[in-house]
């Protein structure tokens, strides 16, 4: 977790009319990475295979800039992020009893607010799925309807978001109307004994959050939504990712899709 740097800071006029701030040589060596809170650089890091997700409140650069936001953006963020949460953790949940959960896949295993938005991870242990099919050809099918099936899952919870805002955000003046969602499949790399993560798939899902007008998009690497059974709904378009790629295929909600305007969809290019 990030530290707070707050030494005692002494201020003082020089004679030449210039403001001096002073602090003791100890204090102003502890600034250092050690605030970011993410550990030992120095460890082995670890690799995983991910689903990454980012979701980002549209508007939210607006809502913080009307009068007082500390007088309703911590309270309006708390009910967010308690909301979201518990929605992935109801989504996600196909049966329970006094015992056990049955999920439809694990939860995320790491999480970070972005300021106006939350990425999450999904480890996609590809080994343990292995071991519970019965020969390749149904591993490459069911890994797929797995992969679907989180896909779906945040998709809906980014339409949830509409009735999170019917009953929460309008007590506030100027709230994040719609929640977007970009996914993206990818190995990530731990930094700090697994504090944070980098890899590309992160970058692709943040790029994809704000797309050209749509509130969900997801990289196609590594995802096959035909054979998840999800084809009615998605539909693949080839586009230019900003920092990525000038044809990168992704899929597109269909109605989401539809609603853009002539001028939106150019930058959807079928392939």
């Amino acid at each position: 977790m990030a530290k707070k740097y707050s030494p005692r800071y002494t201020y003082c006029l020089e004679e030449t009319n210039k403001i001096n701030v002073v602090i003791p040589y100890s204090k102003e060596q502890e600034f250092n990475q050690s605030l970011l809170g993410i550990g030992d650089f120095e460890g082995f890091p670890e690799q995983k295979d991910v689903i990454a997700a980012v979701f980002d409140l549209e508007g939210f650069t607006d809502f913080c800039a009307c009068v007082d936001p500390q007088l309703y953006v911590p309270r309006f963020l708390k009910e967010f992020l308690d909301w979201l949460y518990e929605s992935i953790r109801e989504v996600f949940t196909k049966k329970t009893n006094k015992k056990e959960v049955i999920l439809d896949a694990e939860l995320p295993f790491f999480s970070k607010f972005l300021g106006d938005g939350v990425l999450f991870m999904w480890n996609i242990d590809s080994k343990k799925i292995y071991d519970v099919c019965n020969n390749k050809k149904e591993y490459d099918e069911l890994m797929n309807k797995f992969l679907c099936n989180i896909i779906g899952s945040l998709d809906l919870i980014q339409w949830f978001y509409g009735d999170f805002y019917e009953s929460n955000g309008k007590k506030y003046r100027n709230a994040p109307s719609r929640l977007r969602c970009g996914i993206a499949r990818g190995q990530v790399c731990s930094v700090g004994g697994g504090a944070d993560y980098v890899g590309p798939c992160i970058n692709i899902a943040s790029r994809l959050q704000k797309f050209h007008g749509l509130g969900f998009a997801c990289y196609s690497q590594g995802i096959d939504i035909k054979k998840g059974g999800y084809e009615r709904d998605y539909i693949l378009k080839k586009v230019n990712i900003r920092g990525i790629g000038e044809e990168e295929l992704v899929y597109v909600e269909r109605s989401d899709y539809e609603k853009l305007s002539p001028e939106e969809k150019i930058h959807f290019v079928d392939p």
